[in-house]
């Protein structure tokens, strides 16, 4: 008898101590599954903020009512707006391509209206393409955040089927 009560321990000890490791083992994965998604939401966070402050410069400085004041200063503080936006978009996303590119139109008119060879037309219409480029991407970026943070690990292309849809749902004629 006292064998037996000696095995039922032993067994029972063997459970508690796996039971621990176990426990152990998932609260370290679901931690870190969780600190994972905290560091790269709070980035994209940061990044997000970055370029909605720089690209709402570049639209402020090329609005229609300032535009007449525009001058050298104002197309190199444009041009550093447009640094800040690429330090964090990367042109070999089509996504962030399509906003840098909107940019770069964006300033090209700009410097053709310092050397008045473009109308104030040309520059709204670039500016209006960059608005709508921007606000398909926030959009996107946004919807893309929120789904992260319910705890779920998504890649660069579940980001990819939300811009396609994001692009598909907003209509340019409202810019």
């Amino acid at each position: 008898m006292d064998i037996v009560v000696l095995v039922l321990q032993v067994v029972t000890i063997l459970v508690s101590i796996t039971s621990l490791i176990i426990g152990f083992v998932s609260t370290l994965v679901e931690n870190k599954k969780k600190n994972y998604i905290k560091i790269v939401t709070e980035q994209r966070l940061k990044n997000k903020e970055v370029v909605r402050k720089s690209v709402s410069n570049l639209l402020c400085i090329s609005h229609p009512c300032i535009l007449s004041q525009f001058d050298e200063d104002s197309l190199k503080n444009c041009c550093v707006y447009a640094s800040e936006v690429e330090s964090v978009f990367k042109r070999f996303y089509e996504e962030d391509a399509t906003v840098l590119k909107a940019i770069d139109n964006l300033l090209d008119s700009l410097r053709q209206w310092l050397c008045k060879s473009i109308s104030a037309e040309e520059i709204e219409r670039a500016r209006k393409e960059l608005l709508y480029e921007y606000s398909v991407y926030d959009f996107s970026d946004w919807q893309f955040i929120k789904s992260q943070s319910t705890g779920k690990r998504y890649e660069s292309n579940d980001f990819d089927k939300i811009y396609a849809q994001s692009k598909k749902d907003f209509s340019p004629d409202l810019f």
